[in-house]
């Protein structure tokens, strides 16, 4: 709902490229996006598997809610990891390219909350 939200003064042309202000704007989508892709994942412990949960065989679930804690530790490790976290950033641009938001305006914004580098 808050990417909703964001996006639309972008969809009418609101936005300034050089305004540090939407450079962060525009840096809070992308998180924001990651967020969504993230919990949108049919993994035990994230939304994404709330859908499919019942639909699931009762065993099925059980098994699920049991390796739940340890599949939430291998995800946070595998995201770490240069190729999931490649395919994970190239979801939240396309969904970030959809709400028309700038890649330059997220990497200014970032850049700009990095300052210390």
């Amino acid at each position: 709902m808050f990417l909703l939200i964001l996006s639309i003064p972008l969809l009418f042309g609101l936005a300034d490229n050089d305004s540090r202000f939407w450079q962060t704007v525009a840096l809070l989508v992308a998180l924001q996006a990651s967020a969504v892709d993230l919990n949108l994942l049919p993994i035990p412990g994230l939304d994404g598997f709330g859908i499919l949960q019942p639909y699931l065989p009762r065993d099925m679930q059980m098994q699920a809610n049991q390796i739940t804690p340890m599949l939430s530790i291998l995800l946070l490790m595998m995201i770490t990891s240069h190729s999931v976290s490649k395919a994970l950033w190239s979801a939240v641009y396309e969904l970030t390219d959809f709400f028309a938001f700038d890649r330059f305006l997220i990497y200014e914004g970032l850049k700009f909350f990095r300052f210390w580098t």
